[in-house]
């Protein structure tokens, strides 16, 4: 009986091990995709995929979580009319923010919080204006 417990023992201790190690790999993979997906939105600054992509690297850091959101207020700030630039910060914003509670949640200061900067890169403008449809 004693041999059967120690057996199980060390095979948690294994196994938690192995579960960490993982878990440092990831966040290592997720580390560089988030530079990569930064770079590329360079280019595409209003793609929404980068967005939505860049979110999804920040998942588990709050350093990321907190560049990601001054990347998507810069973006804003050099388009204030686009939609999806406002969506994005307003997002990210809610992933900075709830990073660093308990519960993983915004608190009504933080969405004020959020809403103050996006007003202040869109030069005060609350609702997002349609961009102009190309015909």
């Amino acid at each position: 009986m004693g041999i059967f417990l120690f057996l199980c023992f060390c095979g948690f201790i294994g196994w938690a091990l192995w579960s960490a190690t993982q878990w440092e790999k990831r966040q290592e993979v997720r580390a560089k995709a988030f530079l990569q997906l930064c770079r590329q939105l360079e280019d595409s600054p209003l793609s929404e995929q980068l967005h939505a992509n860049l979110l999804a690297t920040t998942e588990g850091s709050s350093e990321r979580a907190q560049k990601a959101y001054q990347l998507a207020l810069s973006i804003l700030a050099d388009h204030p009319d686009s939609l999806s630039a406002k969506q994005f910060a307003l997002t990210a914003g809610r992933k900075s923010y709830s990073a660093e509670r308990p519960d993983k949640t915004p608190t009504i200061y933080d969405e004020q919080a959020i809403q103050n900067d996006i007003m202040i890169r869109t030069g005060g403008s609350a609702a997002p204006q349609p961009e102009p449809v190309k015909v």
